[in-house]
C-alpha cells in the first residue's frame, strides 16, 4: 500500500493532494500531538527518537488502536443523532464507508444508519412521551 494510500485512509485526503507531495505532520494530526512530540524527539537521542517515533505512529496507524475512537465515534452518533449523521462519522472516522459499516457490524451488531435511526426513534419517542 503506498504512503498516499495509507494517508488517505487515515485523514481522508483526496490523493491528488498527496501525489509526490511532502506532507506536513501539522496537516495530518493535532498541533498539541506534534509539539509535543517535536520536544521529545529534540531531548532524544537518536535511537531513542526513532524508537519515540515509531510509536507514536504505530499508535496512528494500528487499528487496535483506531478501535477506541470509533466507540467514540459511535457514541456521538447514538447520543446526539440530530447533530452527529453516518456520513459525517464516516469522515470523522478515516475509514471508507464499506470499512465503516463492516466495523460496526463486528462491535455492535448493526450498522451505522440502523444505530442512527434506532436513536432518533428513541429520541423521539422520549420527547413525546
Amino acid at each position: 500500500m503506498s504512503r498516499e494510500a495509507i494517508l488517505q485512509a487515515f485523514k481522508n485526503i483526496d490523493n491528488r493532494v498527496l501525489k509526490d507531495k511532502f506532507v506536513p505532520l501539522d496537516e495530518l494530526f493535532p498541533e498539541a500531538e506534534i509539539a509535543q512530540l517535536e520536544q521529545v524527539l529534540a531531548e532524544a537521542g537518536l535511537d531513542e527518537g526513532i524508537g519515540v517515533l515509531t510509536a507514536f505512529l504505530h499508535a496512528k496507524f494500528q487499528p487496535e488502536f483506531k478501535q477506541d475512537a470509533i466507540i467514540d465515534i459511535l457514541s456521538k452518533l447514538y447520543r446526539s443523532p440530530m447533530e452527529q449523521d453516518v456520513p459525517s462519522s464516516v469522515a470523522e472516522s478515516g475509514y471508507s464507508q464499506r470499512q465503516f459499516e463492516r466495523i460496526c457490524s463486528e462491535l455492535i451488531g448493526m450498522s451505522a444508519k440502523q444505530l442512527n435511526t434506532v436513536s432518533r426513534f428513541n429520541l423521539a419517542r422520549n420527547n413525546t412521551g
